[in-house]
């Protein structure tokens, strides 16, 4: 929850692109570059790579695999939820 916190407060996500994303999982990177203007730009994340090994049918990491976006949730998963200012709202 850190990670997305961290993301949604330095790139000003919207309260509903913040429920849409995923949290990272285990050993999940966010990988940020800089733009060169003093400004960091999202590039992508990386996911570990996980295969089964043969011989003894356990899972073994084989490295990370890049993906140039994050997670979001299914749809089914994002509630939309009414936020109110003021009384009259």
């Amino acid at each position: 929850i850190v990670l997305r916190v961290l993301l949604a407060r330095y790139f000003r996500y919207t309260i509903d692109q913040f429920n849409m994303l995923a949290n990272p999982k285990n050993c999940e990177m966010v990988v940020l570059g800089h733009s060169g203007r003093g400004k960091l730009d999202l590039e992508g994340r990386c996911a570990l790579d996980v295969e089964e090994d043969p011989e003894t049918n356990e899972p073994c990491v084989t490295g990370y695999k890049f993906h140039k976006r994050l997670r979001i949730l299914p749809k089914s998963a994002i509630r939309k939820v009414k936020i109110r200012i003021s009384p009259d709202d």
